[in-house]
């Protein structure tokens, strides 16, 4: 049997690539009962500020009980670490389960700069629990090619 990778993985959700200037963004909400582990990873352009990302849980997709994950963050990227990438990684086990946390998202926040930071989030469900990753996949995916 072939495995594929878009069997064991899948787009879960972004923030979309753009110019951002002493703000915080989130990306979409990815639910870590349909996976058994996720990748967010920040892609950063041009800089010149800071850029911070970290990891928040959920007990749903509006936000419910929401609270940053402790050891799920990046140390800041300096204002002149132009085109730097960093990734987190989450399962199930770093989520407060006992209590309905099931939903965890990429937070990032841009300092004030003259101009500001150009980046995107990509992040990815790993180990799907139940069939092929691509079933799961966000609906701003519009192909997965494995």
């Amino acid at each position: 049997m072939t495995i594929r990778s878009h069997d064991l993985a899948a787009f879960a959700g972004a923030i979309d690539l753009q110019l951002l200037n002493n703000t915080t963004i989130a990306s979409d909400w990815v639910d870590l009962s349909r996976f058994r582990s996720a990748l967010f990873v920040l892609l950063a352009g041009a800089t010149d500020t800071t850029v911070d990302m970290r990891l928040a849980e959920s007990k749903d997709t509006v936000g419910t009980g929401i609270q940053d994950l402790p050891g799920r963050a990046i140390i800041a990227l300096a204002s002149t670490e132009d085109n730097r990438q960093a990734a987190i990684g989450v399962s199930q086990e770093h989520l407060t389960r006992n209590a309905g946390y099931r939903f965890v998202r990429a937070v990032v926040t841009v300092g004030a700069g003259t101009v500001g930071a150009t980046l995107s989030v990509a992040a990815i469900g790993l180990a799907p629990r139940f069939g092929p990753a691509s079933d799961l996949r966000h609906a701003d995916c519009v192909q997965a090619i494995g």
